[in-house]
């Protein structure tokens, strides 16, 4: 390997730990401010009294953040992608940049953070709507 190609991959992987600590940063910032939004209505729906219809606002913007949340994720998985292709072809030799990966390489490395992004939108997505049923059906 060059001295070159070596400067390039060791460059490509500090992008990736960037990229990969600034997905879990917004994965796990994005999961309190939902559970913290649904959380609301009921920590502190004695003190609402009588604004309690208002509460539905905090079930929707769960909602809101979720989708948003997913979809900065999303942006942020396809930088993190590219980051680990440039990575992988930066260490790869002529020869061996058609090397495949073992399947279960594939999944564990890469794809569960399509499958983390779309959890978070169908947990906001349930959190929310559950909640603002909740909220809906108790009396006022």
């Amino acid at each position: 390997m060059a001295e070159r190609d070596l400067e390039l991959a060791t460059a490509y992987w500090a992008e990736f730990e960037y990229r990969h600590s600034l997905y879990w940063s917004l994965y796990t910032k994005a999961i309190i401010t939902i559970a913290f939004l649904v959380a609301l209505p009921f920590a502190y729906a004695d003190r609402l009294g009588s604004v309690f219809q208002y509460a539905l606002i905090f079930p929707t913007l769960a909602f809101l953040v979720s989708l948003i949340g997913g979809w900065m994720l999303l942006a942020e998985l396809f930088w993190l992608r590219a980051a680990y292709a440039k990575w992988r072809s930066a260490l790869a030799d002529g020869d061996q940049k058609d090397e495949k990966q073992p399947f279960l390489m594939r999944i564990a490395s890469i794809d569960i953070g399509l499958v983390m992004t779309i959890s978070l939108i169908v947990f906001g997505l349930i959190a929310s709507f559950g909640v603002g049923a909740v909220i809906l059906g108790s009396p006022r």
